[in-house]
C-alpha cells in the first residue's frame, strides 16, 4: 500500500530530550504544530540536535498517536533552508494561551495526583486535540533543582500554586522565567510505571519545553 506523501516549511522551535534521542517540535505560517520523526524512529538523533528558529523544508508522512498527541509525522526528506527570529514567529503564527496556566488546553488539566506540589495533568476523560501550546506566563517562575538533577519551575506566589518539569535541551536554564516569557508547553506521552498494578491509569502529565527571549 502506498503512503501520502506531505511537503511543508516548518520553523523549528521546541527541542527535549528523550531518553538518548531528542524530540523536535515545529510550525508552520498555518499555525500547525508537528512532532518530526526520524523516519519511523520514535524520535530524533541527539548528537546534532536543530537549533530553534531553523526553517526546514519536510517531506513527511502524517503518523498521529494517541490523542492529545496527534502533531507526529515521519519525516522522510528534509532541507534546512534559512534562521528566522522564533518568538516573532511564534507570535505571528502560532496559538499562544494568556491567561491562568491551569487553564491552558482548553482547561483539561486537572492537578497530579501523584504530585503535592502543583503540578498537573490531563483529566481522564477529557483530552483536547492537541498537546503543544504556547504561553505567555501569567506569574513568576522559580528554577529548583530536586536531589535527582532534575530541573522544575515552580510558582513564586503561595497563593497560586504550580509546579511544572523542564524537559527541554536548552542550557543555561534561567534562575527565574518573569511574568510575560513567551514559553512552549506540551503534555507527555500517556504513561505510567512498569511495575504498576494493572488498575493504576496513565498519566499524560504537562511539561514545560523551552522559553524564548522576545
Amino acid at each position: 500500500m502506498s503512503v501520502e506523501l506531505e511537503r511543508a516549511e516548518v520553523v523549528i522551535v521546541g527541542v527535549t530530550y528523550a531518553g538518548d534521542r531528542v524530540c523536535v517540535g515545529a510550525l508552520d505560517e498555518d499555525g500547525r504544530t508537528y512532532r518530526l520523526h526520524e523516519g519511523d524512529r520514535e524520535f530524533m538523533p541527539a548528537n546534532h540536535p536543530p537549533t530553534i528558529g531553523e526553517r526546514w523544508v519536510i517531506t513527511y508522512v502524517a503518523a498521529p498517536d494517541e490523542p492529545p498527541h496527534l502533531e507526529d509525522v515521519h519525516v522522510h526528506e528534509l532541507e534546512k533552508k534559512s534562521s528566522v527570529d522564533a518568538p516573532r514567529f511564534i507570535a505571528a503564527h502560532g496559538r499562544v494561551h494568556e491567561g491562568r496556566l491551569e487553564h491552558l488546553f482548553l482547561g483539561a488539566l486537572v492537578p497530579d495526583p501523584k504530585s503535592n506540589r502543583g503540578k498537573l495533568c490531563l483529566e481522564p476523560g477529557k483530552v483536547p486535540g492537541f498537546s503543544v501550546q504556547f504561553c505567555s506566563l501569567d506569574r513568576q517562575l522559580r528554577l529548583i533543582q530536586d536531589a535527582n538533577s532534575t530541573f522544575n519551575y515552580c510558582s513564586t506566589a503561595p497563593e497560586l500554586p504550580f509546579a511544572v518539569k523542564y524537559v527541554g535541551v536548552r542550557r543555561p536554564t534561567p534562575a527565574m522565567l518573569e511574568t510575560g516569557t513567551l514559553v512552549r508547553f506540551s503534555l507527555a506521552k500517556w504513561w505510567k510505571p512498569s511495575d504498576s498494578h494493572d488498575d493504576v491509569p496513565k498519566a499524560c502529565s504537562l511539561q514545560l519545553s523551552g522559553w524564548f527571549e522576545c
